[in-house]
């Protein structure tokens, strides 16, 4: 008897627990920043575009990097219940930008970081507790690093959640790992990110890591993606060589597709590792010289194709916003947002995109 009482007071406490809370299911399908319709839930690409790729590229493709959730809720409370593939510690990354989840919650018409989680799967994750009342406008970050099978949103008994489109526009950012947000701390730190907010404009990060070289199949996507514009890190990865042979015909596969969609391409960042390595620091001198030098014969050659040369991740003055030689800090991000901010609303608003 007294067996059959504990097992009873452990299933009340179990209905107690489970009447706390309510979890709202969300399809991948209905994220944020997706760029690509075709692609099956939290996956960035189609599975007709992998046998293209290399292994290395088709585990990014199956990741949510760069997408997010907005929605509207009355809870006092928020959190994830997540099942994840492919959870690995980096050398670079933060834990929770790999694998965790990010939550910004809108306050006197800005953006406020709210609360980040690395989560256990398929077990109630918190973000947030204890909220005031009321109704609140939220953007959830998915991780950078790993896959998400199933994503379940936490909130309130008795409350909803409400999907809600929080950006105008939408602006594609093709690019490198600086794109997909290496090194940060959590999702919602990567420059992309941090221009949408401050901006409101939807710039959906597409980045692959060290393999976005201008590969044709990269273009090809891009190209079928319903956008208003596309911003382009494209000197970051390639080799000199690489870029000779590939930028025209990258542009080129664009452009035949949308003519009308303006292209931004972006001068990459100085890399810390050069200061005193003379070998690294003629290589990317050399790719400097060649990403200019083709830029200017592509803005005379192509209608709508644009270069922002002012891309910046360093304070020049200390030169402290690296991690290891290659990727920003948060604050190198927060510095790259800015540094192109400015030029790139230039451009779009010329275009009528404001």
């Amino acid at each position: 008897m007294k067996f059959l009482a504990v097992i009873l007071f452990c299933l009340s406490l179990g209905v107690n627990q489970s009447k706390d809370y309510s979890a709202t299911t969300i399809d991948g399908c209905m994220l944020d920043g997706r760029l690509l319709k075709e692609s099956s839930s939290f996956q960035r690409v189609p599975e007709s575009y992998l046998p293209e790729m290399t292994p290395q590229e088709q585990r990014q493709a199956k990741r949510p990097a760069g997408q997010f959730y907005t929605f509207k809720t009355q809870s006092n409370k928020l959190g994830v219940i997540v099942e994840r593939d492919g959870v690995k510690m980096g050398s670079c990354n933060g834990p929770i930008s790999q694998a965790g989840f990010d939550l910004y919650i809108k306050k006197d018409g800005a953006w406020l970081w709210a609360g980040s989680v690395l989560p256990v799967d398929n077990t109630p994750s918190w973000i947030v507790t204890d909220m005031a009342e009321g109704e609140k406008e939220c953007l959830l970050y998915m991780p950078l690093s790993c896959e998400v099978k199933s994503l379940r949103i936490c909130h309130s008994s008795g409350t909803t959640i409400t999907h809600c489109s929080s950006f105008r526009h939408k602006i594609a950012v093709f690019g490198s790992s600086f794109t997909e947000g290496a090194a940060t701390s959590r999702p919602g730190m990567t420059w992309p990110a941090q221009l949408s907010r401050k901006t409101g404009i939807m710039f959906a990060a597409f980045g692959f890591s060290g393999n976005a070289k201008l590969q044709p199949y990269f273009a090809d996507m891009l190209a079928k993606m319903d956008v208003d514009a596309y911003v382009v890190d494209g000197f970051s990865n390639p080799s000199p060589e690489q870029i000779k042979e590939r930028l025209f015909p990258f542009i080129e596969v664009i452009r035949n597709k949308k003519p009308d969609t303006p292209i931004i391409f972006l001068k990459s960042i100085y890399r810390e590792s050069r200061n005193f390595n003379k070998k690294k620091d003629v290589y990317e001198q050399r790719r400097e010289v060649v990403s200019d030098s083709l830029m200017k014969v592509a803005i005379k050659t192509y209608d709508g194709v644009y270069w922002v040369k002012t891309t910046n991740a360093t304070d020049h003055s200390t030169h402290e916003t690296s991690v290891d030689g290659t990727h920003p800090s948060d604050y190198g991000y927060t510095l790259w947002a800015e540094s192109v901010r400015q030029p790139i609303l230039k451009i779009l608003k010329k275009r009528g995109i404001k």
